[in-house]
């Protein structure tokens, strides 16, 4: 076995999502915080093997992540991840950063209190599960906790162009990006702050801070992976 291959973790279990499902967000998770790196010739038999699971999964989910651009599929010798440039990745976050900042600021000029409150239980719950170190909990109430403020911004339109932008994201990003936990519980509790005093410019910068410092410890993530590393993006095995 390979040494990328050892690097793709098993899928998560999540009864609430398909197996299709978990499997794309899962490889694509791996692929943007780097731990396949990029140039990498693999097999879709060894790619489903380190999951865990069969091949028709992996293969739709890698349909789907070369159609994203993340991927390139060669019939002859196999599946390779296509490198990320930092400028790649602080493009997708600048625009992930406007649609937060934009949504929070709205969501300040409607939220009511049993959603404001929704929030405050969310964000105990997160932090009870930060001293527990259970990554995988706080991301699920992470997630939560955003669709609740975004769904007050009350509109579908930037909610979809949102949800377009965060596949550039890590779902899994507390788990998979160290030290993000920590620093995102007290823009959390900013953010509630801001929304509960009524400050569409308050919600608005703690939310892009809140992004901004996302995409900064991602980075760093990278860099001590050495995703950027010289030699890196040559292939480490081939598929023939």
């Amino acid at each position: 076995m390979n040494a990328a291959i050892r690097r793709i973790e098993p899928l998560p279990l999540d009864r609430a999502s398909s197996l299709s499902v978990r499997t794309l967000t899962h490889l694509r998770d791996l692929i943007i915080a780097g731990r396949i790196l990029p140039m990498t010739w693999l097999r879709m038999a060894d790619i489903a093997g380190g999951l865990g699971t069969s091949i028709t999964p992996v293969r739709s989910a890698l349909l789907a992540l070369e159609r994203e651009g993340l991927v390139e599929i060669a019939k002859a010798r196999g599946v390779r991840v296509i490198p990320m440039t930092r400028a790649d990745i602080r493009d997708a976050y600048l625009m992930h950063e406007f649609l937060c900042g934009e949504m929070a600021a709205r969501a300040a000029l409607t939220i009511d209190e049993p959603l404001l409150q929704a929030c405050r239980a969310l964000q105990r719950r997160m932090e009870r599960a930060l001293t527990q170190r259970s990554s995988e909990t706080i991301d699920g109430l992470n997630w939560e906790f955003h669709r609740v403020i975004n769904g007050c911004a009350h509109s579908p339109r930037l909610a979809r162009m949102l949800r377009q932008v965060t596949r550039s994201v890590p779902h899994a990003f507390h788990r998979l990006v160290p030290g993000w936990s920590r620093k995102a519980m007290p823009h959390h509790r900013a953010l509630i702050e801001a929304l509960a005093s009524g400050s569409a410019e308050a919600a608005r910068t703690t939310a892009q801070l809140h992004v901004r410092v996302g995409c900064e410890l991602l980075l760093v993530r990278l860099e001590r992976s050495g995703y950027w590393k010289k030699g890196t993006h040559s292939p480490l095995s081939s598929s023939s």
